[in-house]
């Protein structure tokens, strides 16, 4: 996955939620990396970080699968990009389009790839 792209992390979904995820985006759009648990340590024996290039196909995918867990879900993301720090809060909303979702990414300053 290039670095230079804008792109979102999260974290602390479960192994099915992450499945369900990577179905509803464009191919090559996300990638999860896992980190082992130190010797010793309690919790899920994996964690694991998805990081999703921040495009318009992306948004769509996130915004549909978001709508497909329920009325009003939300989820926060984390913003990686130079110059940007901190957060961003999708809901699912009728009628949201990704270019919607993008407008409110760029009015934050994150650089959303057009597909």
């Amino acid at each position: 996955m290039a670095q230079e792209h804008a792109q979102l992390t999260m974290s602390g979904l479960s192994r099915t939620e992450q499945l369900d995820l990577l179905d509803h985006l464009p191919a090559g759009a996300a990638e999860v990396s896992t980190e082992d648990l130190p010797p010793g340590e309690l919790g899920e024996p994996v964690t694991a970080l998805v990081l999703i290039i921040v495009t318009i196909g992306a948004l769509t995918g996130i915004g549909t699968w978001l709508s497909s867990r329920g009325k009003d879900v939300e989820i926060s993301f984390g913003v990686k990009v130079p110059g940007v720090s901190g957060s961003f809060t999708f809901k699912a909303k009728s009628g949201e389009t990704g270019e919607d979702m993008a407008h409110r990414l760029e009015d934050q300053g994150v650089p959303v790839g057009r597909d």
